[in-house]
């Protein structure tokens, strides 16, 4: 089950690009603060309407539109790495 490390959620006042930097920031000093909570890996998410976490890389200053206004950075273990829906435990 992945952990939520933070959640990040746009502000009025920014642009997508704004918002993209900061969850990219934000990512970085999780995983600087992660290294030994045993995780394999740390990244960015979307959350569905079902509360699962989407797998999606749609959160990079490389793409043009935002997955979703929220953005949750969640620890995982090897077991998730290849699924594309993660089960998330308690929220920050």
């Amino acid at each position: 089950m992945a952990k939520i490390l933070a959640t990040i959620s746009k502000l009025n006042t920014e642009t997508a690009y704004e918002f993209k930097q900061r969850c990219c920031t934000e990512l970085r000093d999780v995983a600087d603060c992660s290294d030994s909570a045993g995780f394999m890996a740390i990244g960015r998410f979307a959350m569905t309407s079902d509360g699962l976490l989407e797998v999606t890389c749609l959160w990079g200053l490389a793409y043009p539109e935002l997955p979703a206004e929220t953005c949750y950075i969640a620890g995982y273990c090897r077991a998730e790495c290849r699924l594309k829906y993660l089960k998330s435990g308690d929220k920050p």
